[in-house]
């Protein structure tokens, strides 16, 4: 792994990590049980999709690939080649 990935990841949180603040929050905003285990299924699938692509499951990495994905998407139409 490269060194600036390694950062990357440290200075990321992780999909699961996040998981557990969510039902802390929202059982602290009285969401129904329902509503709580349908947002983490969403996002254990999610986490799930992530690793069998071999993609990251780190918050700030996913965010750069998809802002660049984007980025792609936009110049390809500007280009008119999208």
């Amino acid at each position: 792994m490269l060194a600036s990935s390694k950062i990357a990841q440290r200075s990321s949180t992780e999909l699961g990590h996040l998981v557990a603040g969510y039902k802390l929050c929202a059982r602290s905003e009285g969401k129904s049980k329902n509503t709580i285990d349908i947002v983490t299924n969403s996002v254990g699938y999610f986490e799930g999709f992530l690793r069998s692509e071999g993609l990251p499951t780190y918050v700030t990495q996913i965010s750069v690939k998809m802002d660049n994905l984007w980025l792609d998407e936009g110049l390809l139409k500007v280009m008119g080649k999208g």
